[in-house]
């Protein structure tokens, strides 16, 4: 009973996704149709095509947010979230339903092409893929090289620079923001949200009035999902790095992006880099 339920909370998904996404439900019901079909038959046994935050949910003719996980996403989606009062994917925050205003993804570099406006959030990387991933899990291999080029996560973090690239190249309009500068700059970061996203100067002046109440009911409101360490204080931005990494660690950290990706390193990146050794 259980798996007939799901199955049909799966097709149903499917159907709302699908108007979302400007389709009929007369092309949905075919496409879905001939999908069962084939797993009735065995020819198909993958999972239907909802979409998720890991590579979106091809709501492409919204503007797409990219951020690797645990890179301040949560207050990004509130901001949004409150000054258009419609919903964003993922757990539910300050808006319920699909309405959604934006499409997100964590692999965004796979499907960005499809898009015309981008939002890409940068966090340091020795805190997001630290927190992500567990100190622990980090120590467990031979060199933090051996680290970043493992795909033994579903989120391999990988995909923090692959995002980055492809933020780099794409062509269409996009907007950059850095988890650090949405704690300790908010107001700036919040109208730069507002004016790329087209979205509403009267409510962001309600926003912007009570910004460090808005920061405390988002971070309760992430902490009804998750853990939070930090719990938006600026004090400590670089909390996990510094707790659970050696400086050795997180010059390796450094060096691997500085050498790897030199450009990419100096455009995007050196903000993090460790004081280097005299």
């Amino acid at each position: 009973m259980v798996n007939i339920i799901d199955r049909y909370r799966e097709v149903e998904k499917y159907f709302v996704l699908n108007k979302i996404r400007g389709k009929s439900y007369v092309i949905s019901f075919f496409c879905v149709s001939g999908f069962l079909l084939n797993r009735l038959l065995g020819v198909n046994s993958n999972v239907l095509n909802t979409g998720s935050v890991l590579e979106g949910f091809q709501l492409y003719t919204r503007p797409l947010l990219i951020s690797y996980s645990r890179s301040g996403t949560n207050w990004v989606r509130y901001i949004i979230e409150y000054l258009s009062q419609q919903p964003t994917p993922g757990y539910v925050r300050s808006k319920s339903g699909v309405n959604f205003v934006i499409d997100r993804a964590h692999a965004g570099y796979k499907n960005i092409h499809n898009y015309n406006k981008v939002m890409l959030v940068i966090r340091n990387y020795k805190e997001c893929l630290v927190r992500h991933d567990s100190i622990e899990f980090v120590n467990s291999f031979a060199t933090i090289s051996d680290y970043l080029e493992s795909d033994r996560r579903l989120q391999q973090p990988r995909w923090y620079i692959e995002n980055i690239k492809a933020f780099d190249d794409f062509e269409g309009k996009k907007m950059l923001l850095y988890y650090e500068d949405l704690l300790t700059d908010s107001v700036t970061c919040a109208k730069k949200i507002a004016n790329f996203l087209g979205l509403d100067n009267e409510r962001l002046a309600g926003l912007i009035d009570n910004i460090d109440e808005h920061k405390k009911r988002s971070v309760e409101l992430y902490k009804n999902d998750h853990d939070s360490v930090t719990c938006g204080d600026v004090n400590k931005l670089d909390y996990h790095s510094k707790h659970g990494l050696s400086e050795e660690a997180r010059q390796a950290f450094d060096q691997y992006y500085r050498e790897n990706y030199p450009r990419l390193f100096t455009k995007y990146l050196a903000r993090y880099q460790e004081e280097l050794p005299v």
